[in-house]
């Protein structure tokens, strides 16, 4: 990020629009790490000042699957039932953040 004083006319142009149109500033001074929120901006040359990100969207799906063992190898997911043995039936759990898989779990329902 750069600071207020280092920022292109564009760059601070863009901020003040932000603001002007009511989003959520945040700024960081060269004695901090964290962002803070930004009320009522000073403008102050030491400070760095930023549109706050939006917040990632977590979303979870769950849906019945298959899912067959062959050969004590490696666990594949199957959407109908599998003649393959073993097979076994469960619930498959997704967890996407910004529409990226980001963890999964399975659970039969012989558990």
């Amino acid at each position: 990020m750069t600071m207020w004083k280092d920022m292109t006319d564009c760059e601070k142009g863009a901020i003040l629009l932000a603001h002007h149109n009511g989003e959520q500033l945040q700024f960081k001074s060269t004695y901090t790490v964290d962002w803070f929120p930004c009320l009522s901006p000073d403008w102050d040359d030491d400070h760095e000042y930023r549109v706050k990100p939006a917040e990632p969207v977590y979303r979870r799906t769950t849906q019945d699957q298959w899912v067959v063992v062959p050969n004590m190898q490696w666990p594949l997911i199957r959407n109908c039932e599998s003649t393959e043995h073993p097979s076994y039936k469960g619930k498959l759990a997704q967890i996407y953040k910004d529409d990226v898989l980001i963890g999964f779990t399975w659970r039969s329902y012989d558990a």
